[in-house]
């Protein structure tokens, strides 16, 4: 009993068409009655009408689904089909477009979905699809109608003369009243009255019509170009333009229709002719617009300035999208207007900019003015000059940090090769200035004395007269000095010197020493450097004791000259390094 009773409430629930609804709905009803009423019938006979009620709910049930598959498979194929071959675009377009993909999600989504739900959802595409049909029907109605009411205005304003005339405008209110008779008319009929307009036209003045219209065409043409926006000698141009058809127009009212269209052709021409360059100048100002914010976007500033120009930069870009189709004018006053914000930032940024490249030119000036001798030197710094301008006239866009960073380069590379080169130069004319001193330090009497005095002086002056003598020229003055002093310095040592010492504490003996009888010292200073020599020189020249008439000096025996550091020091340079050290010999003025 208790299962039977489930059953009958259980078929009740089922989603089902109305009309498969009440016929379960009277079987359930009337196995429920025959329940009440047998309250105590027996379990074989509850058996024996469940039995009853499946065999008669059964066909009944196989029949609502069959409706509900075949439900299905129509709304999948109407998806599809209005997907393929609907006509509908803008909003309700859209529309439909959401409302299929909406509908098709739901199909597959819910596979078990009754009758009465897959006809709802056939139902709202009908009425979206029918309704959008309607609204498109209606609007090209409505367009067709709009037509048919210009047609009738351009007739009645043409200017016909005499039965002509009257016979259009009668034409022409006809239609006017056909169509207050028939608001409902749909676009065929508008259209029909429309053919049927032209067609009784024609027959009566068709030429006259024709020609008409086409002097109303070219004037038509005037007012518009009249009205283009356009500014300067372009606008004189058009105007010109412009002016000379309507003075056409008026010297020409019969002219035929073949001659209006001429003109019109013509007119059109240089109109377009006109417009090109309007256009051109147009896009040649926008283009600088852009330029402009393509360069603020990569300004070098920080902080609020940057903040200033960012904003400026993004405000220009908003403006060009939404003015597109602007005069030149208009552009380079929105140019005028930005730089007027930006300049007062970027002024100083160009100055230091200025500046930077000013000095990396100077710096490249500077550097080819090097007078270095050397051929290898001089050329890697020429090469490092030359690379410098070459990037300078390449990146005329560059930054100041760039322009600073390539200076820096610059000088890394040339730097160090004039200071080595300064420093040679300057080791060279110290050499010299010391060989110079110390033959000057030694003035003797007779002709190899004055000859040695006459090299000094001469050498002296070259020196004074050359200050920024490079290496290789005091080279050449040092060997001109050497060829003039060695000869006569030679007879002169051999002449003065008169020595009798004893052996060096290392044990040379004394005839070996240089200056000590029998030795040959004119061969041993030839055949030396002059720096080596001046040794040499200073142990002969330096330590005398007494001086005769004759000039020459003697030293006792077993006397040995005390030399303080700087004559002991083996070369010049170390003679030179031990000066800067002896306080006491600066003093005393010995040295300079």
């Amino acid at each position: 009993r208790q299962d039977l009773l489930s059953r009958c409430a259980e078929l009740a629930m089922l989603d089902l068409d109305d009309e498969t609804k009440d016929a379960i709905a009277l079987i359930t009803k009337a196995t429920t009655d025959w329940l009440e009423a047998h309250p105590d019938v027996k379990r074989s006979e509850i058996l024996a009408k469940r039995v009853e009620l499946e065999g008669l709910v059964e066909p009944i049930l196989a029949a609502a689904e069959e409706a509900r598959k075949e439900a299905r498979e129509r709304l999948i194929r109407r998806c599809a089909d209005l997907e393929e071959n609907h006509d509908l675009d803008g909003e309700a377009g859209d529309a439909l477009d959401k409302l299929l993909t909406e509908t098709v999600a739901w199909v597959e989504l819910t596979p078990n979905a009754s009758k009465s739900q897959l006809d709802a959802k056939h139902r709202a595409l009908d009425v979206l699809v029918n309704g959008a049909h309607s609204e498109a029907l209606e609007a090209e109605r409505q367009e067709a109608l709009r037509r048919l009411k210009k047609r009738c205005e351009e007739l009645k304003s043409l200017d016909l003369r005499g039965d002509a005339r009257s016979q259009v405008h009668k034409l022409v209110d006809d239609s006017l009243a056909w169509v207050d008779r028939s608001p409902n008319a749909v676009k065929a009929q508008i259209e029909k009255k429309h053919r049927e307009l032209d067609d009784a036209v024609v027959s009566l003045c068709g030429g006259e019509i024709e020609r008409l219209q086409a002097k109303r065409a070219l004037a038509q043409l005037c007012e518009k170009l009249s009205a283009q926006k356009l500014e300067g000698p372009l606008k004189e141009a058009m105007d010109k333009v412009v002016q000379e058809n309507r003075a056409w127009l008026v010297a020409n009212p019969d002219a035929t229709k073949e001659e209006y269209t001429a003109k019109r052709e013509k007119l059109e021409k240089d109109a377009e002719h006109i417009r090109k360059q309007a256009r051109r100048e147009a896009e040649r100002a926008k283009s600088q617009l852009l330029d402009l914010l393509d360069d603020l976007e990569e300004h070098p500033l920080e902080g609020p300035d940057k903040k200033t120009i960012d904003d400026t930069v993004k405000a220009g870009r908003k403006w060009l999208d939404s003015h597109p189709d602007e005069l030149a004018s208009t552009y380079e006053s929105k140019m005028d207007e930005i730089e007027e914000i930006v300049n007062p930032l970027l002024d100083q940024e160009r100055h230091d900019l200025l500046v930077a490249r000013q000095e990396l030119t100077d710096c490249c000036d500077a550097y080819e003015q090097h007078g270095i001798a050397d051929d290898e030197a001089g050329e890697k710094i020429n090469k490092a000059v030359q690379d410098a301008r070459t990037w300078l006239e390449q990146n005329q866009k560059a930054k100041k940090r760039q322009v600073m960073d390539r200076l820096k380069e610059l000088e890394d590379t040339v730097l160090p090769i004039m200071t080595e080169a300064k420093r040679e130069n300057a080791k060279q004319r110290r050499t010299l200035q010391r060989a110079v001193t110390v033959m000057h330090q030694h003035k003797e009497q007779g002709e190899d004395g004055k000859a040695i005095d006459q090299a000094v002086e001469d050498t002296q002056a070259w020196l004074k007269a050359h200050p920024d003598a490079s290496a290789e020229e005091l080279e050449r003055r040092m060997k001109q000095l050497e060829c003039e002093v060695n000869p006569h310095l030679a007879e002169v040592v051999a002449e003065e010197d008169v020595f009798e010492v004893s052996d060096d504490e290392d044990g040379t003996p004394a005839s070996k020493r240089v200056g000590a009888p029998g030795t040959s010292r004119k061969s041993e200073h030839q055949g030396a450097d002059m720096r080596n020599r001046m040794a040499a020189w200073e142990a002969k020249l330096r330590p005398r004791d007494s001086q005769d008439s004759g000039g020459s000096f003697v030293v006792k025996a077993g006397y040995r000259p005390k030399l303080n550091p700087i004559e002991q020091a083996p070369s010049m340079s170390d003679r030179l390094a031990a000066l800067k050290q002896s306080s006491d010999i600066q003093k005393k003025g010995k040295w300079k």
